[in-house]
Formats: C-alpha cells, sequence, structure tokens
C-alpha cells in the first residue's frame, strides 16, 4: 500500500508539472498571436496610410474606395515669401456612389483668415 500511494503521489507530481508546462506554453502562445496581430495591424496602417485608414472607417468604405489629395502646403510659415500667410487648409471630405458601391474623396479648401 506505501508503494501505491508513492506511486499515486508521484503522479501527482508528474501532473502537476505538466499542468504547469501546458500553462506556460498556452501563454507563451497567447503572447505570440497577440504579437502578430499587433503587427498585421502595423503593416495594414502602413500599407494603407493612416489617413485613408481612418476616412475607411469613419464613413463605412474600404480603404481602396477612399482618395486623398495631399495637402497643399503653401500656407506653411517656411515656404516662400517666408512668414505669416494669414491662412490655412481645412480638410473636406466628400462622400459619393457609384456602380461600385461608396466612396470617398479627402480635398482641402483654403480658408483665408
Amino acid at each position: 500500500m506505501a508503494n501505491l500511494a508513492k506511486c499515486a503521489e508521484g503522479l501527482k507530481k508528474i501532473g502537476t508539472t505538466i499542468a504547469t508546462a501546458l500553462g506556460k506554453v498556452a501563454w507563451a502562445v497567447l503572447k505570440a498571436l497577440a504579437c502578430v496581430a499587433v503587427f498585421a495591424l502595423v503593416v495594414e496602417i502602413v500599407q494603407v496610410g493612416p489617413t485613408k485608414l481612418y476616412y475607411a472607417m469613419e464613413n463605412g468604405v474600404d480603404p481602396d474606395r477612399v482618395t486623398t489629395i495631399p495637402k497643399p502646403h503653401d500656407c506653411d510659415f517656411s515656404k516662400a515669401p517666408i512668414g505669416d500667410k494669414e491662412c490655412h487648409y481645412e480638410v473636406v471630405v466628400t462622400k459619393s456612389q457609384d456602380k461600385q458601391g461608396d466612396y470617398v474623396i479627402v480635398d482641402w479648401r483654403r480658408v483665408n483668415e
């Protein structure tokens, strides 16, 4: 009987060790999956661009259906002639529809102060 009790105690220790090891492996796998998910999100933002992604999510369209016009820089302080030009640009977002569905155009309008 004493041998059976020792055997049971040994099996219990082995079971606890295996459970601990599996818990550590599961935690490591979960961390690895989280890292892969964050990496995939960063790659998506870099490929699509944060502006396109923002306006796509804001308007419920695919990022491929967002056209962004680059912001003009002629109001920048450092552009010739150097100094305050008393103007800035504000964003104009136009949502329209064609045969393929909704699309968004992000453009800029000059505002004189």
